[in-house]
């Protein structure tokens, strides 16, 4: 079941630039970035270059000066299953967090709200440094995270971070 679900929102992770969805916003519009990019990067090599990589991509991310959008989230880990959510950021900090129906709830913002675009290259840094980190990959357009597997090499500790499709208000 989580693999299927994995590969369904990896699908929408893929889509996320060729589209422009309405995320369950009340009374304003948000919109992907339009690109015709390529398909997603994807790094997968020694811990070093993921540390270079990922510092380069961050300051690539600064320069857009991106800091109000919403971003879907998913996780699967050994831990239970939790179901996507749609962050939302305003001048780089979360404000809010949404189920897929578009409901908002503290709850849902306590669990996400560290895993804004920031937070997902601090996951990625952290995790290198550790030596848990087996594959990155990057949205084409924008450059942030859109997926990050680990595994922090104890048992039952692997990871899956999904990101995507990041939409900003019009």
């Amino acid at each position: 079941m989580k693999g299927t679900l994995l590969v369904g929102l990896a699908s929408v992770v893929a889509a996320g630039c060729h589209h422009a969805p309405r995320d369950g916003a009340v009374g304003q519009a948000w919109s992907t970035a339009a690109c015709n990019a390529p398909a997603p990067r994807t790094t997968s090599t020694d811990r070093d270059s993921i540390l270079r990589d990922v510092a380069t991509r961050r300051v690539a991310w600064r320069g857009q000066h991106i800091t109000d959008y919403r971003l879907r989230l998913g996780e699967t880990c050994f831990c239970p299953w939790s179901p996507p959510a749609i962050l939302e950021v305003r001048n780089g900090i979360a404000v809010a967090a949404l189920d897929t129906a578009g409901r908002s709830g503290a709850q849902l913002l306590a669990r996400w709200s560290s895993y804004t675009v920031e937070g997902l290259f601090d996951v990625i840094e952290r995790t290198a440094r550790d030596g848990a980190v087996l594959e990155v990959s990057y949205d084409a357009c924008l450059g942030y995270p859109i997926a990050i597997k680990g595994n922090m090499k104890h048992v039952d500790t692997w990871f899956q971070i999904a990101a995507g499709p990041l939409t900003q208000p019009r």
